[in-house]
């Protein structure tokens, strides 16, 4: 069930992160396993989790969110990182606001999803860079 729930914790000495994972992805190792096959790979999974989860070489994965360019100076945020609360990162992105990077921040969120629209100045450029 660790792989299905995930399990993050700190114990004596040791601490622990197990992502959640496909339950049916699960259910299939284990029926591979009682065949003495070899088991497939599983990757991190999340229900209703839209952003991007890609394998690394060294059997990490990257994690990302979801944004759109909606115009030269705008930008749309759908989706968070797994583990990036929408708090604190509209805090973050107020950070910014307080540094004259970002010129406004709306906000649209529904009840389990994060969405925000920023006006960003030179948005174009900076895409570029």
């Amino acid at each position: 069930m660790a792989l299905v729930n995930g399990a993050e914790g700190i114990g004596t000495g040791w601490s622990t992160f197990i992502p959640c994972h496909n339950p049916r992805d699960v259910v299939a190792n284990i029926k591979r396993l009682m065949k003495n096959e070899p088991l497939n790979v599983m990757k991190p999974w999340y229900k209703g989790y839209f952003g991007n989860i890609s394998s690394e070489t060294d059997g990490r994965y990257t994690v990302t969110g979801v944004y759109t360019i909606l115009s030269e100076d705008e930008l749309e945020i759908k989706e968070l990182p797994i583990g990036k609360w929408t708090r604190d990162y509209k805090t973050f992105l107020e950070e910014l606001a307080q540094k004259d990077i970002i010129d406004d921040i709306r906000e649209y969120h529904q009840e389990n999803r994060v969405h925000f629209v920023l006006k960003i100045p030179n948005l174009i450029q900076i895409e570029k860079s």
